[in-house]
């Protein structure tokens, strides 16, 4: 599509060019002076934007770097669009969206007023040139050098060729100020329940009481199933769910999250079957907390509560049941400084951003905690030290999982589930 839209634009321009050199031999055989005069007027008409070339290429670049802005905070947001998820954060997504928008359209804006203004003054001095010539046409049809008729149709003559050239002086103001085109920078997050509506038990679940399959076989991407041995985990209990990669961890949790709903035999959550659940109250009971943890581009605070202003007194406190109080309160601005450098490096370490994620969960009063590979990437006596204070909150249900190889940790938890591979 584009680029038939260029072909066409390509022929548009030669077109004009084609037209305005052959208008102008005819101004020639009416008389050089016209001709002279005509060139002198174009020559200015054509050269008029390089007057204002700075300004165009300044809008141009402003709306390019504001694009560039755009793009960096939906990447930065998208990429934590789990975080929002289960912590029902998605409404402060357009929030933190809408102000680089608003600064991109202000940008096209200012670049569209500029593309006017230029436009305006060549429209205005077109229009001065063939007034100019009609009279010039006039004067030497009264001194008998042309006749009336040719002076009469003179301005024809001129709108012609200034019609072409404005052609070309449009195509080529674009040209000086370059393309920052963004065709669509649309998110949109729409509700996909992963299963028909007529399944759905209307339900609400604000606390975890148990959770129990039996005979469960989940089936994925329509080919392979995964077999797990009955089991429960009770509300309170510290649950470490062991296998090596590939051993079905991650399509447990997907099912008892309501995630992965095509499963044989019986996974139910307080009694209901977990299919039969909404996948969105799952956030309401569950705070998840994945491998690979994402800070946002902005302070400590802001990355723990997500904007809600009704979590901010609570920040010191869930930073102290993390054991990350004393490291923030060593900060220039604590818990309002960025959790990045001017640089873009991350000021906090793998087992702090670990906290941080963390605490996202706590703050909010989620009492089942799922924690995926919580100590990947981390050293082990930073692994230790979160892991114990989890196992240390006798309100809370963990579920953990977990390669690890780390019996000493592994003793600490109620239940192991150990997972072959397939």
């Amino acid at each position: 599509m584009r680029r038939f839209l260029y072909s066409w634009q390509f022929i548009w321009v030669n077109n004009a060019i084609y037209r305005s050199v052959l208008t102008a031999g005819a101004i020639f055989s009416f008389h050089w002076v016209l001709l002279i005069l005509t060139l002198i007027t174009i020559t200015f008409t054509m050269v008029m934007p390089r007057f204002f070339q700075k300004r165009i290429a300044a809008a141009s670049e402003n709306v390019s770097e504001r694009t560039k802005h755009l793009i960096a905070t939906l990447n930065d947001w998208l990429k934590g669009i789990s975080a929002l998820y289960w912590t029902k954060s998605l409404a402060h997504l357009w929030g933190k969206i809408s102000p680089a928008a608003k600064k991109l359209e202000d940008g096209y804006v200012h670049q569209t007023k500029v593309s006017v203004l230029v436009g305006e003054l060549e429209n205005i001095f077109a229009v001065l040139s063939q007034v100019l010539i009609t009279l010039v046409a006039g004067i030497l049809a009264l001194r008998g050098v042309i006749s009336f008729g040719v002076a009469v149709n003179i301005s024809n003559f001129v709108y012609q060729v200034f019609l072409g050239i404005t052609i070309i002086v449009n195509n080529y103001t674009k040209y000086l100020g370059g393309k920052a085109i963004m065709d669509q920078v649309a998110t949109v997050i729409e509700r996909q329940p992963a299963h028909s509506s007529s399944s759905v038990v209307e339900t609400s679940i604000h606390k975890l009481v148990s959770v129990r399959w039996h005979d469960l076989k989940i089936r994925y991407n329509n080919e392979t199933s995964v077999s797990f041995s009955d089991g429960e985990i009770i509300a309170g209990q510290k649950v470490a769910l062991v296998g090596p990669s590939g051993s079905g961890k991650t399509t447990f949790i997907k099912a008892l999250t309501g995630l992965i709903p095509d499963y044989g035999g019986s996974l139910t959550v307080n009694g209901t079957e977990a299919r039969q659940i909404d996948a969105f109250v799952f956030p309401d009971f569950i705070g998840y907390v994945p491998q690979r943890v994402h800070l946002f581009n902005d302070t400590i605070r802001n990355n723990i509560t997500l904007f809600d202003e009704h979590l901010a007194d609570k920040v010191d406190a869930v930073l102290a049941s993390v054991n990350l109080l004393d490291r923030v309160k060593q900060l220039p601005h604590q818990s309002d400084e960025s959790v990045y450098s001017s640089d873009d490096r991350p000021i906090l370490s793998g087992g702090e951003q670990q906290r941080i994620a963390i605490a996202r969960v706590l703050i909010r009063g989620k009492k089942f905690l799922i924690l995926d590979e919580g100590d990947t990437g981390i050293d082990p006596a930073a692994t230790r030290e979160i892991i114990g204070r989890l196992l240390a909150d006798k309100t809370l249900t963990l579920l953990m999982i977990t390669h690890t190889a780390d019996v000493d940790l592994l003793h600490q938890f109620d239940q192991v589930i150990r997972l072959s591979p397939r």
